[in-house]
């Protein structure tokens, strides 16, 4: 495998940073795809929310209701 790059390292670090400063229950992986839509798009004037919202990865899980069957 070839080495990283300065940039990767330096985006790497970056990503990781804001991932745990976040608050979040994300992974590095699902903040990167916040963080890529969010750079994309800074021109939109979408907040962080927005953009978590169009992220189908990023969505809260809920649990199924229980229920029963009448």
């Amino acid at each position: 495998m070839a080495q990283k790059t300065n940039d990767q390292i330096i985006l790497e670090q970056i990503i990781k940073e804001r991932c745990a400063e976040s608050g979040d229950e994300l992974t590095v992986p699902e903040y990167f795809e916040i963080y890529s839509a969010s750079e994309i798009l800074k021109n939109h004037d979408l907040t962080y929310d927005d953009i978590l919202y169009g992220i189908p990865v990023c969505q809260p899980k809920h649990e199924p209701a229980d229920f029963e069957l009448i």
